[in-house]
């Protein structure tokens, strides 16, 4: 969050962000970590006056994208590959990705700071003889909640010449939903 001091003729100034962190720049810049009212006190000072000012903020907790990888046997699939497209195009030309990245040992794959509107995801992980693979829609995510999602994917085999270069995205990909209160 970018902070804009507006005291006129000041020299020397110093902000208190209430979250144990201060600056002495004239505008700074402060990352909240955690979600909470903070009240924010900005102190400036000239040659011969001092004024001071607090301000209330709220900072609410961040838009979550969390998505669980299962293969057919609702076992986590860890190293998957997981990339997510605000575009149905751009996902359906694997263009561009806004976001990817592998699941982890429990198949977890977790995006912060979204919009809350609809993506698409497509999971991937090679395997020998073919993969487990799919693609489909998240969303309209729930501002400032966790969005949890899970894949579960079905294991293809693989064909000497397939056509198939891009994510396929199907209705019929298996997500489900669930959203947590969790901040």
């Amino acid at each position: 969050m970018d902070f804009i001091n507006e005291s006129q003729d000041a020299e020397y100034f110093f902000w208190d962000f209430d979250n144990g962190k201060t600056s002495e720049e004239e505008n700074p810049s402060m990352i909240f970590e955690k979600p909470g009212d903070f009240n924010v006190s900005l102190i400036a000072e000239s040659k011969f006056r001092t004024d001071s000012i607090t301000q209330s903020i709220l900072i609410n907790p961040p838009t979550v994208l969390d998505i669980y990888c299962f293969d057919s046997n609702l076992d986590p699939l860890n190293s998957g590959w997981v990339r997510v497209w605000k575009t149905l195009e751009n996902a359906q030309r694997d263009r561009s990705p806004l976001y990817s990245k592998i699941a982890d040992s429990n198949g977890l794959v977790t995006f912060k700071n979204l919009e809350a509107t609809t993506y698409y995801v497509y999971v991937e992980k090679n395997m020998e003889g073919g993969k487990y693979a799919g693609g489909g829609t998240v969303g309209p995510l729930v501002i400032n909640k966790i969005n949890t999602y899970g894949a579960l994917l079905y294991f293809q085999y693989s064909r000497k010449k397939s056509t198939e270069k891009n994510p396929v995205f199907r209705e019929d990909m298996i997500f489900t939903e669930g959203n947590s209160e969790k901040e």
